[in-house]
């Protein structure tokens, strides 16, 4: 399915289009994940410029210097005197293009795969940028996929194109409220589920345009022509290496193995190597650190699977291979019921971090987890706020389960916040997917605690 219209990235429509109405600005990098939609992006960009897109071929320069070739063709309407044999014979040919009034746009999309092939041209691109770009009337857009090697180009001092793209753009997944325009006949529920699996991702979106949330899974996760049963994998061996290594330290932390001590005991490498392969998962965002809030502790890291693809893989999909890639996906769907339903809960928890952002001033925001006279607990999301009236913290438990959650839930959360350390001006909040029983809406009520469900979280959103 074609996207027919650009969902959410106005902040980055706006800020490309402020940085093409300077003249003095000349260039622009944009890198994010694969499928985060950055093509599309660059396209309603251009839309209504004057603009040449070169789109790089995976494992083939010399194939990728041929298509530029012919679109340069097309776009100068001047068929070429001799085909090019590199990058910098393309750019030789840019020379002359974006010297009407109106600047025109080049892209140069998955920049890292003619890097891959054939690293001088980083050195080419300079050469252009110094000597050629400066003379034209144009606006040089490159962009790629491969986040590590994007950052290492643009961003590395000793790199031959450092500061030449000053404010490259890292486009991220959408977040909730965005990704709820892919489903507008669905339940806010359902929304949310959706959501839980594939994160921010529209193309993933797309091709789950079903109608019910059964139908998307059945249709692109189950089944021996899943489209995206093996699309987690693709995305760790595409962009972290050693790839054997990096899965099975996401295997370790989805088995519930989350500190660093216990992921290199079962994973048998070195300490260093672990925190060198977390980093590296943290910046594509596949995993990231619990933030511990007033109190919880600091000595070691806890980590999550942030990849709402990937955790669902390693959860869900991959403990049960057999059964996922039967022809019979009504069975397979109708045997993991359970612990799909069990899995959305940890997703629904972020959902609702990006609602408290949405509404309040956010300084800090993470989790708590200590030990009380029963125990061991922890607090789902705890938030310190500040609106310019002083601070506060917003305290909040997310129930994604199929009851009403009531006086219990509230006492516990009200018990659990005398332990936390230099939280103050507490404001409890409750997110239920169910709703909640009448004596908790009484008290909430009388106590000034807010409760949300799905629903009245985005109400009033389009």
């Amino acid at each position: 399915m074609i996207m027919e219209r650009l969902i959410g990235r106005d902040l980055e429509i706006e800020e490309m289009e402020r940085r093409y109405s300077k003249p003095g600005v000349r260039t622009l990098a944009i890198w994010g994940r694969r499928r985060v939609g950055k093509t599309f992006l660059i396209q309603e960009f251009c839309r209504d410029k004057p603009h040449l897109v070169l789109t790089a071929i995976e494992h083939s320069l010399p194939d990728s210097i041929r298509s530029f070739d012919e679109t340069i063709d097309r776009y100068t309407g001047i068929p070429r005197e001799k085909d090019s044999k590199n990058l910098c014979d393309i750019l030789e040919r840019l020379k002359d293009i974006g010297t009407d009034k109106e600047r025109t746009v080049i892209v140069i999309d998955e920049y890292t795969f003619l890097c891959e092939e054939d690293p001088s041209c980083n050195s080419y691109l300079q050469v252009f940028i110094d000597r050629d770009l400066q003379n034209m009337n144009a606006f040089l857009i490159v962009c790629g996929s491969a986040i590590k090697m994007m950052e290492r180009i643009f961003t590395d001092s000793e790199g031959a194109l450092y500061r030449r793209f000053i404010g490259p753009m890292m486009i991220k997944p959408l977040s909730y409220r965005e990704s709820r325009a892919f489903h507008p006949n669905m339940s806010e529920s359902d929304k949310m589920r959706i959501y839980s699996i594939i994160g921010g991702i529209p193309l993933y979106h797309l091709m789950m345009n079903e109608d019910t949330v059964e139908e998307c899974i059945k249709n692109n996760l189950l089944g021996p022509y899943a489209p995206l049963r093996e699309e987690a994998d693709y995305i760790v061996s595409r962009e972290l290496d050693p790839v054997s290594t990096n899965l099975r330290i996401l295997r370790a932390i989805s088995d519930g193995h989350t500190s660093v001590k216990e992921i290199t005991e079962v994973t048998g490498q070195s300490k260093e190597n672990c925190y060198a392969n977390l980093r590296n998962m943290e910046t594509v965002g596949i995993v990231a650190p619990l933030n511990p809030m007033c109190g919880a502790s600091r000595k070691e890291k806890i980590y999550r699977i942030t990849d709402n693809l990937i955790r669902f893989h390693n959860e869900i999909l991959m403990p049960n291979t057999a059964l996922v890639s039967d022809a019979d996906k009504d069975f397979a769907y109708d045997r993991l019921l359970s612990v799909i339903q069990s899995f959305y809960g940890p997703s629904f928890e972020n959902i609702c971090e990006q609602y408290l952002r949405d509404h309040h001033k956010c300084r800090d925001i993470g989790r708590w987890w200590g030990r009380t006279k029963e125990g061991s607990t922890d607090i789902d999301i705890v938030a310190l706020c500040d609106e310019g009236r002083g601070e506060y913290h917003v305290v909040c438990e997310c129930k994604f389960r199929n009851k009403e959650s009531g006086m219990r839930e509230m006492i516990e959360l009200e018990s659990n916040s005398k332990y936390m350390k230099n939280c103050y001006n507490m404001r409890f909040c409750i997110f239920s997917r169910m709703g909640f029983t009448d004596d908790l809406k009484e008290y909430a009520e009388s106590n000034g605690i807010e409760l949300l469900t799905p629903e009245n979280m985005y109400r009033d959103a389009s």
